[in-house]
């Protein structure tokens, strides 16, 4: 396939091959499946979500994915312009959640995180009150597993004394493994969500992990 170029124009996706227009969508139908992103040979597989998320209207390699000005996508700088322009239009101000699913939570749509780890425990309070989880993508850049804990709690958890609801683990890989979880109709967390990220899996571990090691993006409402 010939490189594809995304522009924006009147809260509208106009996707383009050379002098020819392929998709012509308003951004506020757009929805991305981002677990594709993360395969091998990463895709943008793009949805109507207007047609309940069963149409394909794009599919092509990220590599041969451009901005308006020509510039190539790589994973980061496409997550950042899906999640910008993605299930919003001129008169909504907040972005629906990057994923191949129906908005569950209300007009507002969901709420994006992300975590690059630092060293230590990374335990951090993503939410002070109770909420749903709709999406993970944690990403391990080590050569070793490293184990993502999410909390039910409204203060910063207790590393090695809090029991966490989810323990995940992230795959090792020095060149990027990680895995990548859409909850359709969300995971409840009653008190909070608060998550960590340690060396260990058992719930009283406490092992730091390195900084960069694991990447993690999660929505949430």
């Amino acid at each position: 396939m010939a490189t594809a170029k995304f522009t924006i124009v009147n809260s509208t996706l106009q996707i383009s091959v050379g002098a020819t227009n392929v998709l012509y969508l308003p951004t506020l139908y757009l929805a991305v499946d981002s677990i594709s992103l993360y395969e091998s040979t990463p895709r943008v597989v793009l949805f109507n979500t207007a047609q309940g998320n069963n149409l394909t209207v794009f599919e092509g390699n990220l590599t041969e994915c451009t901005d308006s000005t020509g510039t190539a996508f790589d994973l980061a700088t496409f997550l950042t312009f899906a999640s910008t322009y993605f299930g919003t239009s001129s008169t909504s101000a907040s972005p629906v959640p990057v994923s191949p699913r129906p908005n569950n939570t209300g007009q507002n749509g969901t709420t994006p995180y992300k975590l690059i780890s630092t060293s230590g425990t990374n335990a951090n309070v993503i939410k002070a009150s109770g909420g749903n989880l709709y999406s993970i993508i944690a990403i391990g850049l080590t050569s070793t597993v490293r184990y993502l804990k999410i909390y039910s709690k409204a203060t910063t958890p207790t590393v090695g004394t809090d029991v966490p609801l989810m323990t995940i683990p992230v795959p090792a890989n020095t060149q990027g493994a990680g895995v990548a979880i859409p909850f359709s109709m969300g995971v409840n967390f009653p008190l909070g969500i608060g998550i960590a990220i340690t060396s260990g899996s058992a719930d009283n571990d406490t092992g730091a992990v390195g900084a960069g090691d694991v990447i993690v993006n999660l929505t949430y409402a």
